[in-house]
């Protein structure tokens, strides 16, 4: 199974496309998309484990609906969308720990909008491929 980890939003330093990430709602999670190790089965009950290359994951992100920011990952997606522009630079640094991501981000997309009263946060999903993880 793929790991996951919950980030306290307040300590974790992000850009995307080098715009510095804050206008968060709430924790960030990061979620490895493999796992480290293969399982290959062969013939008379044989295995064998491989290490696998596990360079990718996903990360979401709650964003303040009304932000500047959301805003402008909105464009950033569309961008994309219609031109091709992605991935963009993405960098990730957690304040407690130093768990650390620089990598290549797409915006694989953004949670339905609520027609409630009162702004809600918007989810913004991103498959980062890992160019260094520390």
């Amino acid at each position: 199974m793929a790991k996951s980890y919950t980030y306290d939003h307040t300590k974790v330093k992000q850009t995307l496309n080098f715009l510095p990430i804050t206008d968060l709602a709430g924790p960030v999670t990061v979620t490895e998309d493999d796992e480290d190790w293969g399982l290959t089965k062969g013939l008379n009950g044989t295995a064998q484990f491989s290490k696998k290359n596990n360079i990718t994951c996903t990360i979401q992100m709650p964003f303040i609906s009304t932000s500047e920011q959301y805003i402008a990952v909105k464009g950033f997606r569309k961008l994309d969308n219609e031109t091709g522009a992605g991935p963009f630079p993405y960098t990730f640094i957690d304040l407690n720990n130093g768990d650390t991501i620089i990598g290549s981000a797409r915006i694989m997309g953004i949670s339905a909008r609520d027609n409630a009263e009162e702004a809600t946060e918007r989810t913004v999903t991103l498959r980062v491929i890992k160019h260094m993880d520390a």
